[in-house]
């Protein structure tokens, strides 16, 4: 809005103004105030003041001018863009300001926890990390590098970026780097030669400002003397542009001054025209960030570019360890079903659920083989091959596997929690064959609509990208895709399966729950319910993966491989482990049963004998008594003998009575576990 009687002033106040550096600022805000006075029709005016020098009494000396800003011994001032020396007397300079009802804006370096209104300028860590990318782009290769600049704060963080650019590189610091200028451009120079005379091999220097370019005659004698040392230079100015165009840097990263004094005109007026209007401040506490400038000597000598073909190479030998720890493990665990099915404690499991569980396992572990095979050593024809068995394994050893676990634990919820509690009830075979040949069927007609309309095919797709001199490159990587062209792709296919298949691991997952506080012998439910946990996670799991490494196929084989494997190998030892202790607990237990058995046997036998032959003789005495009669020894004798005889015949008969007892109880353990 034109307003010729509107007249503002704007302070813009340097850390010192007899630096190149800074005279580009007071160009940029100088120009941008004559540009706006044409533009609104108000006078807009650029006052630049600051220190003449740097040096130790910069701080105070900044300081002492804001301080005549503020108290209007310039005139009267609408705003101040302060380039902070330090941080903490800043914040004090900016709290005199704002209470006189000026605002202000730090620029080039910042104080943050000050009330200031915004900071315009470079993001220095992000500076500092472009300093150490442009030295990577020149030589990756690595070697000794030395940095050389301030303790302003501006400066620390340049100095953590480029160690956060170099960090994973072969660049390694010297140990007497960062060299302090203090701004002095000569001393600048000089530690250039310091840190090459202390470090002959040094094989790159980063003054993170332009100090040591800015002595045109000694730099150049350093770059003559030191050839093979790369420079790269933050700062763009025109003196170290000049010098550059003559072949004395490898490369600056320019900060943008001229875009900073502008910035600061534009922000200034802007708080104050809002104060005007009453509509309050238009920010608070925002950055407005300044571009950076690369200039780099591009080397005529550049190496190839490199294709990177992505394929699974050496990777392979992960799965396949994976798979053969799999298949030990379900062979072993086979092997013990098989030698100990007429156990009571593997009745109890019933066998033959044991081995379908095994047999899933084998099948969805055997997926590793299909997912190992790329076109560096398969033709295209093979890979689609193995494209499209990968689901099938997975889905019918999922299915094999998932059946048995779910009908053991069904098994248990029905019979604990079944309301007539003394009613016998048996789990047959036919009732895993059930949920076995539902889940089946869906999944088979599922694979058999995916593999007929719309197979998955071995592709290999481009992915596009640029190296550190911006020239493109390709980078390949093969996947399993189906035609976009033809109802969807694979989406719908996979949708379904992993619809069908998670709920039903969802409604395994609640019997589980609801059989947690059932407590059955080696709490088999417990170990069930895990097994059925960890299918889910790793369907959870699974799906995400795919869709995030996507063009990263090494990444894909090394997890989905390394979810097979814990997944196969959490089924097969969380159901036969227990299973294994149990067993030998079991056996331990019941021959000391029996050996104390037959020790309490003979006991009442023997008490047995002795107590009728005591009783015979008190009847034979009794006898005699009520008849006259008298008990000679023969007859006790004989009475004795016959006892004996009587009490052997209770006793042989005790023992078989114990041996059919023991036998019927095995018999009965046998029924319960059918």
């Amino acid at each position: 809005m034109a307003d010729e009687e509107k007249s503002y002033t704007f302070a813009v106040v340097p850390k010192r103004t007899n630096s190149p550096y800074w005279q580009v600022v007071r160009n940029g805000c100088e120009l941008r105030a004559k540009r706006l006075t044409k533009e609104l029709g108000a006078n807009i005016a650029c006052l630049f003041v600051g220190p003449p020098e740097g040096g130790p009494e910069t701080e105070a000396n900044q300081a002492a001018m804001v301080e005549d800003l503020i108290d209007g011994k310039y005139g009267p001032i609408d705003g101040i863009a302060l380039a902070v020396v330090e941080a903490s007397s800043a914040e004090t300079l900016i709290d005199k300001s704002i209470a006189k009802d000026i605002h202000v804006v730090t620029f080039d370096t910042d104080a943050p926890g000050s009330r200031r209104l915004a900071y315009i300028g470079t993001d220095n860590v992000g500076m500092g990390r472009e300093l150490g990318h442009v030295l990577l782009q020149i030589n990756s290769d690595g070697g000794k590098y030395g940095m050389v600049g301030t303790n302003g704060a501006n400066i620390l963080e340049r100095y953590a970026g480029v160690r956060e650019a170099l960090a994973q590189s072969k660049w390694t610091e010297v140990p007497d780097s960062p060299k302090d200028c203090g701004g002095n451009n000569t001393l600048a120079v000089q530690q250039m030669f310091e840190l090459a005379e202390a470090h002959p091999d040094i094989g790159a220097i980063i003054p993170v400002g332009a100090w040591p370019m800015n002595e045109n005659v000694t730099w150049q004698g350093f770059v003559d003397e030191h050839p093979n040392v790369l420079t790269v230079v933050g700062d763009s100015l025109q003196g170290q542009l000049d010098l550059m165009n003559q072949g004395y840097a490898n490369a600056l990263v320019g900060q943008l001054p001229f875009q900073m004094g502008s910035f600061a005109i534009d922000r200034l007026l802007e708080v104050r025209q809002s104060q005007e209007a009453g509509t309050g401040l238009p920010f608070n506490d925002a950055i407005f960030p300044t571009s950076f400038l690369d200039v780099v000597n591009i080397p005529q000598d550049l190496p190839k570019i490199v294709i990177d073909m992505n394929y699974l190479g050496s990777w392979v030998i992960l799965g396949y360890t994976f798979l053969g720890v799999i298949l030990a493990l379900a062979l072993g665990f086979a092997a013990f079903t098989l030698v100990k099915r007429g156990h009571p404690i593997l009745r109890k499991s019933q066998p033959s659920f044991l081995i379908m569980v095994i047999a899933g396992v084998v099948v969805a572990s055997l997926a590793i083989i299909p997912m190992s095979v790329d076109d560096e050593k398969y033709s295209t024809q093979a890979c689609s091959i193995a494209c499209m068995a990968t689901p099938w394994l997975l889905s019918v050893g999922f299915v094999t596997a998932f059946s048995a676990l779910f009908a053991k634990i069904w098994r248990v919820n029905k019979i604990f929690h079944n309301p007539n509690r003394f009613k016998r009830i048996k789990v047959t075979e036919k009732d895993v064959l059930a949920p076995f040949a539902i889940l089946l069927a869906i999944n088979v007609t599922t694979l058999i609509c995916w593999t007929v309309i719309n197979p998955l095919m071995y592709e290999r797709q481009p992915s596009s990208g640029t190296d550190y001199w911006n020239r493109e490159y390709k980078s390949f990587f093969g996947s399993c895709v189906s035609s976009t062209d033809a109802a969807g792709g694979s989406l719908p296919y996979l949708i379904i399966l992993a619809c069908v298949n998670i709920i039903t691991l969802l409604i395994a997952n609640w019997q589980a729950y609801q059989a947690r506080h059932v407590n059955v012998e080696f709490q088999e439910s417990k170990y069930i319910a895990l097994a059925t946990a960890s299918m889910l996670q790793a369907f959870v799991i699974g799906f995400p993966v795919v869709a995030l490494l996507r063009e990263d196929p090494q990444a894909i084989y090394i997890v989905f491989s390394l979810l097979i494997f814990i997944t196969c190998a959490a089924i097969l030892l969380l159901l036969f482990v227990p299973k294994i202790v149990y067993l030998r607990t079991y056996d331990s237990e019941q021959e000391s049963k029996k050996r104390s058995s037959e020790s309490v046997v003979s006991g009442v036998s023997a008490a047995s004998q002795t107590n009728r032959l005591k009783f015979n003789i008190l009847q034979v005495k009794s006898a005699r008594r009520s008849t006259g009669g008298e008990l000679d020894e023969s007859d006790e004798a004989g009475g004795a003998s016959k006892d004996q005889g009587v009490s052997a015949d209770e006793d042989g008969d005790q023992r078989r009575r114990s041996s059919i007892v023991w036998e019927d109880e095995a018999e009965e353990e046998g029924k319960q576990s059918n």
